[in-house]
């Protein structure tokens, strides 16, 4: 898990953009990766995302929560057709899903326009969420899931 951990972290670290900083060490994906809530979605070497999922009801996962999500800097123009794959395979894995979550940095603009473009909703802020701390919008999707 180390050398995923580490991966992953590098992904993040060379694909935030110019002021965002990188929040999450080495050891915050080590422990996430060791969690068994923790899954995660490849794209290759170029971008992951990290979910858990969260509500469960007769057996089915109700719900989920993206806990990160980077995409290496080369790439980055490839966001919205990276993040239309992984909600498509997330909707064949879940069927019964009908709310995604996630966080993101209110400094990150582009993420939050990839967001939004994908229907997410703007539903709280959490203050000084960060170890920087700057603050993180919450944003959240429900069924029909656009794509």
């Amino acid at each position: 898990m180390k050398d995923l951990a580490h991966s992953l972290w590098s992904i993040e670290k060379h694909g935030l953009p110019d002021g965002i900083s990188t929040h999450w060490s080495i050891h915050d994906y080590e422990s996430e990766l060791n969690s068994p809530l923790s899954k995660q979605w490849l794209h290759g070497h170029d971008a992951f995302v990290l979910f858990r999922e969260i509500a469960v009801a007769s057996g089915n996962i109700q719900e989920i929560e993206i806990m990160h999500l980077a995409v290496k800097d080369k790439f980055q123009g490839n966001g919205r057709s990276m993040f239309s794959l992984f909600l498509k395979e997330l909707m064949s894995l879940y069927p019964e899903m009908n709310r995604i979550l996630l966080e993101v940095s209110v400094d990150n603009k582009a993420a939050i326009r990839l967001y939004e473009r994908f229907a997410f909703k703007r539903i709280n802020l959490r203050s000084a969420y960060y170890r920087d701390g700057s603050d993180a919008l919450v944003m959240e999707s429900l069924r029909p899931f656009s794509t």
